[in-house]
């Protein structure tokens, strides 16, 4: 069975009238924020000097181009490393890939594996199995087949573990987890929707028995969703807090906070910055950049900038939650163009964004904790190899 993202989220709504392919994805998120307008009047400056309607232009490199050149116009800093040359010549921004394979495809693993540079795809499940008549939300049997259609570049996690909801069912689940579905590790939801609402990591009664299980059965690699508070969830059960003390208790394990609990990330951040002896706290970006880079570039940089400084380059990961946001290609290439205004390393003492920083984040740090060594290994400067987690 191949997993189209459209059966599970029938309410996702596009951010342009029609249809979207993945060469316009990019582009169409510029247009959507608060800066579209002024993103649009100069777009179409550079549509009409390549002679393309603003439709066609968009599904250009340059077209991706202009509308990042627009961003530092508007708010007069350097948040893009792009040139006016690739604005407005196609041959100019040739190394910019808009999409790697044109096409409306929407299946996830082909989107991702085939459609960006992305070289393995850490592929998360969602639990919620009482708001799906018991059954998880993604089930980890539709992940298992994906898994072997890529064997080699896909590393799969289990979730839907709800101690809340019952203790002995969650260890029961994890043990069939491992020895069936040999899992590589876990992402869990700390909030539910049931009238218990939720749990924490640093709970020493339901919390701690999974993570000693965990260990116990070889799973090293426990991510969370942090941040993004949504739906009728409790907002409190998202906030990173409960990371300290399971970080303390649990040294050989590695928790990773997803979407790097923005927009709490100082919060999180914090947790490092007052114990920078701490080497098993983590995050990733995924849905927080490819929410911010577009229309907040100011506050992507401070938040890429907070976790580069406190957490440390070597903690931060690459994420696209692809399943949400579509082809992953536009993201990469944001990431690759983006920088941290020299403004903001002089005044808030962040690390630049260097070409050795991105490959980490990109993947380097990914493979080292997911023992990926063909990632890590030989990673190229210009064009890092890609872990979308």
């Amino acid at each position: 069975m191949e997993f189209n993202v459209f059966e599970y989220f029938k309410g996702y709504k596009r951010t342009t009238r029609g249809p979207m392919t993945p060469e316009e994805q990019g582009t169409s998120f510029f247009l959507a924020g608060h800066m579209g307008e002024q993103i649009s009047e100069r777009v179409d400056t550079c549509a009409a000097k390549a002679r393309l309607s603003r439709r066609n232009f968009l599904g250009t490199a340059s077209g991706f181009a202009a509308a990042m050149l627009a961003v530092n116009e508007i708010t007069g800093m350097k948040f893009f490393e792009v040139t006016e040359a690739e604005a407005y010549d196609v041959a100019a921004a040739q190394d910019i890939k808009v999409a790697r394979k044109p096409g409306s495809d929407f299946i996830v693993d082909k989107l991702i594996l085939e459609g960006s540079d992305t070289s393995v795809a850490v592929f998360n499940p969602f639990g919620f199995r009482e708001d799906y008549g018991g059954k998880d939300m993604i089930p980890i049997e539709e992940q298992a087949e994906v898994k072997q259609r890529w064997p080699d570049r896909t590393v799969m996690l289990a979730g839907g573990l709800t101690p809340n909801q019952g203790l002995r069912e969650t260890l029961d689940r994890l043990q069939m987890f491992v020895e069936k579905y040999k899992i590589s590790g876990l992402k869990l939801y700390t909030f539910d929707s049931t009238p218990k609402r939720g749990w924490w990591f640093d709970d020493q009664k339901q919390a701690y028995p999974i993570w000693e299980k965990a260990r116990k059965l070889g799973i090293k690699n426990i991510g969370c969703h942090k941040g993004i508070p949504f739906g009728q969830f409790m907002a409190r059960y998202a906030h990173p807090e409960d990371l300290d003390a399971a970080c303390d208790d649990f040294l050989d394990l590695n928790f990773i906070a997803y979407h790097s609990a923005w927009p709490y990330q100082n919060e999180l951040a914090a947790l490092k910055g007052f114990k920078p002896q701490r080497k098993n706290l983590y995050c990733e970006v995924g849905s927080t950049f490819a929410a911010t880079v577009t229309n907040r570039p100011l506050e992507c940089a401070h938040v890429l900038g907070t976790l580069l400084r406190d957490l440390g380059p070597d903690y931060v990961m690459w994420g696209t939650d692809s399943a949400l946001w579509g082809n992953p290609q536009w993201q990469i290439e944001a990431f690759r163009k983006f920088q941290i205004p020299d403004q903001l390393v002089e005044g808030h003492g962040y690390p630049k964004l260097t070409d050795e920083i991105k490959a980490k984040v990109f993947g380097q740090n990914a493979a080292r904790i997911w023992n990926l060594k063909t990632v890590a290994s030989a990673v190229p400067a210009d064009k890092p190899r890609i872990v979308a987690v």
